[in-house]
């Protein structure tokens, strides 16, 4: 999967928003919150019909369900690769990897709070400039890529 198949076609930025929301057996259960809440948190940064990518280890993706009743676009890597594709990849490990990619294109990202995965998308966006447009499911810690500066004025 290219990223860039979840852009328009010739345009530099996404016209999609990426989240990774870590479930399973994450050992951070604070971290580990309902969709409603971190709609509740970061929903002012989507876009009203706006193509979402979400990668999660949640076997059970109907609890995306709060997304998809707002009118925005889920998908995730089984939308764009089959599993007898994903079996076909020389190393499974890539999958994440491959996610990792993806999400560091979106126009905004949001992330799990105390998650290496999420880290790594974080670090990969701020290589890109994109540090200002990533944000934490975590209401206390959503604004953490901003400066004090930004918080202050709600960037």
């Amino acid at each position: 999967v290219e990223s860039a198949q979840l852009r328009n076609k010739g345009e530099e930025t996404a016209d999609f928003s990426s989240f990774h929301i870590r479930r399973g057996d994450f050992q951070f259960k604070e971290a580990k919150i309902e969709v409603s809440s971190i709609i509740e948190s970061v929903g002012h940064l989507i876009i009203k019909n706006e193509l979402i990518y979400i990668s999660t280890d949640e076997s059970d993706l109907s609890f995306l369900k709060p997304f998809t009743d707002m009118g925005l676009t889920v998908k995730t890597l089984k939308d764009y690769l089959s599993p007898k594709e994903l079996k076909r990849l020389p190393n499974p490990d890539w999958v994440g990897m491959i996610e990792q990619v993806i999400c560091s294109e979106g126009r905004v990202f949001v992330g799990t709070y105390w998650s290496t995965f999420t880290g790594y998308i974080m670090r990969m966006r701020g290589y890109k400039g994109l540090a200002k447009k990533s944000y934490y499911a975590l209401p206390k810690f959503r604004d953490k890529m901003l400066t004090n500066d930004e918080r202050r004025k709600g960037a």
